[in-house]
């Protein structure tokens, strides 16, 4: 949804291998559907979705696009880059961690969709006593409460509650990045609980009461066992204990070594960021074995190859006039260089098909033969 109002029909991704359009039946209009093996979008997925939406948003170089996503692996590809900047749409990720405040889907829409589901999945079993919903009704049950919670108000309050239209920077106050303090502090941390002077001040306001006192070796610690009556300390002393001191904040410890860099908001389809995606594929393309670059480079040439003829002046099956000599095949010219592991493979060409006589046909007793293939 956009922060005009407007929204782009869902794409629905099923857990399955294979397609059937039978998925797809009562959907909401101008709505797609693509199989996914695990059930969870992955980057071809992603790229279908992009023209999905650029089918439906029409952006153009004087109407470009800004698209706010999640920081999703899927949508961090150097294919969905590329597309996204063909076709003029500005790819931008939210902070980790910040969806629930940021994202206007999370905020208004995702919650009253839910329950309207939930809503449409009863009255089905209402009518239906006895059977279980299955994927291929799952369509039927979205449309209805699609249409009836995907309102212009609602996209308008999700944009202007996140402060992203109209942009609002104090839309935030300090108490809401307080769970952030909870990993900033140091693990170590002393507290501190009365100090030498508050322990003398307990001791003179509780004379005629029966205390245990345990006094450990640095004499920092106070143990009361038995009292009736709360014990008093003065005003100096209590202004040197804090909160924090008594209750310091929880600190996350970690056990291991950090196996991704932390992550943070990305401008996707800027070229810092596409130079970092080409670095890591030229790293994966280091680390792969010869095998798996063959099958790269035997998938990455040209379907149509240029055939140099100038070679193909000598017949097949006549050398030097002794009548064998060696056969003579035309050699492809490709535009890509072939790399070092290529070059005890033959060249991968398209030759043309030329007219063979079936073993059959050289025999002499043909008859037979053909009475024996039924021909």
């Amino acid at each position: 949804m956009s922060a005009s109002g407007v929204y782009i029909p869902p794409m629905f991704i099923f857990k399955r291998k294979r397609w059937s359009d039978l998925l797809m039946k009562g959907c909401p209009a101008g709505a797609v559907g693509f199989p996914s093996p695990k059930g969870w979008i992955d980057c071809d997925l992603f790229i279908s979705y992009l023209k999905h939406f650029v089918k439906f948003a029409h952006p153009s170089k004087s109407n470009p696009v800004l698209l706010i996503l999640d920081g999703h692996v899927s949508h961090k590809s150097l294919q969905a880059v590329d597309f996204a900047r063909e076709n003029f749409i500005t790819l931008l990720s939210l902070p980790p961690h910040t969806s629930h405040r940021l994202q206007p889907l999370d905020i208004t829409f995702f919650g009253p969709l839910k329950k309207a589901i939930n809503r449409e999945a009863d009255k089905w079993m209402a009518r239906n006593p006895g059977k279980r919903l299955t994927p291929y009704d799952l369509c039927e049950l979205f449309a209805p409460a699609y249409d009836r919670v995907a309102c212009m108000q609602k996209a308008i309050k999700g944009f202007e509650t996140a402060g992203i239209w109209p942009y609002n920077p104090d839309q935030f106050a300090d108490d809401d990045f307080a769970p952030s303090t909870v990993t900033e502090l140091p693990i170590e941390v002393s507290i501190e609980v009365c100090t030498t002077s508050v322990l003398a001040n307990v001791r003179s306001a509780t004379e005629h009461e029966t205390l245990a006192v345990v006094e450990p070796e640095h004499d920092s610690a106070l143990v009361v066992t038995e009292t009736d009556e709360a014990p008093q300390c003065s005003h100096d002393a209590v202004d040197r204990v804090s909160v924090k001191d008594v209750s310091p904040y929880p600190r996350v410890s970690y056990t291991g070594g950090r196996k991704r860099r932390a992550e943070a908001s990305e401008f996707i389809t800027g070229s810092l960021f596409k130079y970092m995606l080409q670095q890591k594929e030229e790293q994966k393309l280091t680390k792969m074995t010869v095998s798996a670059r063959k099958k790269l480079l035997i998938a990455n040439l040209p379907t149509k190859t240029k055939i140099d003829t100038s070679k193909m002046s000598q017949p097949r099956g006549k050398g030097n006039g002794k009548g064998g000599g060696k056969k003579t095949k035309p050699v492809a010219e490709t535009s890509q260089p072939r790399s070092r592991a290529m070059k005890k493979r033959k060249p991968f060409t398209e030759l043309p098909e030329l007219p063979r006589k079936p073993k059959w046909l050289k025999s002499k007793n043909t008859k037979n033969t053909c009475r024996k293939n039924n021909y």
